[in-house]
């Protein structure tokens, strides 16, 4: 995640002034950026997880564990500062209506991220047979309980 790193490097360069160099609306777009970075990670984290809970080994869509670690401590990094600075209380006050817009989506963000994942789809409870036409399911029944193939029942 070169943005989290991004995000860190700027946050690290500016010092302990960082936040008066960027002024509030710049403090807001690190902010949104960072939770968009992290929403990513998590994101990502989820679906390792879920894929070795159904001992899927394949992670070719999923970052490696190191970058997946060092994308945290990144991240870790910057809410830190953003925390320090206490920026939750100043966001979105007095701003303009592009900084309302933003301070609102990055809350909507938020809450999206604290949200349980909505249940799966009721078709991927089903068998997947049942996916298939009716005539194939009839057809592969006959032949695999007893059409004269001597197949197991």
């Amino acid at each position: 995640l070169g943005l989290a790193a991004a995000l860190h490097a700027l946050v690290v360069a500016g010092g302990p002034s960082w936040q008066q160099e960027l002024t509030a609306d710049g403090v807001l777009h690190v902010a949104h950026a960072n939770l968009v970075a992290s929403t990513w990670l998590a994101e990502s984290l989820r679906r390792r997880q879920c894929a070795a809970a159904v001992g899927d080994i394949s992670t070719d869509a999923c970052l490696s564990e190191e970058d997946e670690h060092a994308a945290a401590e990144d991240l870790n990094a910057v809410w830190q500062a953003l925390g320090h600075a206490r920026v939750g209380a100043r966001l979105g006050r007095g701003r303009s209506e592009e900084a309302v817009d933003l301070h609102r989506d990055l809350h909507a963000r938020y809450a999206a991220l604290l949200a349980s994942p909505p249940p799966p789809p009721m078709g991927s409870m089903r068998p997947a047979q049942d996916a298939l036409p009716p005539r194939l399911r009839r057809s592969i029944a006959t032949a695999l309980r007893g059409g004269g193939g001597g197949w197991p029942a």
